[in-house]
């Protein structure tokens, strides 16, 4: 009985641990002004995760369809669960 219930904690503090030393990664999903495209993208620590169709650039998230103005990035998941 005692083994499992060290094995348990022991799991519980590497799981811990990882979950810290990872960096953050943010979903969001990214809707461009000019075409409508509808696409979830990732950030990581302020930056868009390496994409082919959006760049980041002068703080907006830009889709490659020639749009001059930024996409609206809207949160992929409510944290905290849902509110009424």
């Amino acid at each position: 009985m005692s083994i499992v219930l060290a094995q348990q904690q022991k799991c519980g503090a590497a799981k811990e641990f990882r979950q810290r030393a990872a960096p953050t990664m943010d979903e969001v999903v990214a809707l461009c002004p000019k075409c409508k495209t509808f696409e979830t993208l990732w950030i990581t620590r302020g930056r868009l995760n390496k994409t082919q169709k959006f760049r980041q650039e002068d703080g907006g998230i830009y889709h490659d369809c020639g749009s001059n103005r930024p996409c609206v990035l809207l949160p992929r998941f409510l944290k905290g669960g849902l509110t009424s």
